[in-house]
């Protein structure tokens, strides 16, 4: 970006970061209307650069303390939730044993996980 007038350099935007940021802010704006005011846990299904901009957006809209990260791929869910606790999440991979308060979905079109996310999505404490 450049300023109009001057044609200095003003900012060097990276389009899948900015891209990631919003779809992470268009969950959180969903949350903030759909979710529970109180909600402090988070889940996450999926690993990739979406999942790691979701617990700052989620934050913003709910007092998110803990988040729970899902993917197909176990150690790709442990490395996010790894570089999520340096900066203050209390965050861990996870086994889907109960639902959580809160859902952000990044899955693959045509998973598994779709059946269970409609499972937990439609049931009747939501």
């Amino acid at each position: 970006m450049f300023d109009r007038a001057t044609g200095v350099h003003q900012a060097l935007l990276d389009g899948s970061v900015l891209t990631a940021r919003r779809t992470a802010a268009a969950s959180a704006l969903g949350a903030k209307h759909l979710a529970s005011k109180e909600a402090r846990n988070l889940l996450i299904l999926g690993a990739g650069k979406v999942a790691a901009q979701l617990p700052k957006a989620f934050r913003t809209v709910s007092p998110i303390k803990t988040v729970r990260v899902w993917n197909v791929t176990p150690d790709s869910a442990e490395r996010l939730s790894e570089d999520l606790r340096p900066i203050g999440w209390g965050a861990a991979g996870l086994r889907l044993d109960r639902p959580p308060e809160v859902h952000s979905a990044e899955p693959p079109s045509g998973s598994p996980l779709e059946a269970y996310f409609a499972t937990i999505s439609s049931s009747p404490q939501h």
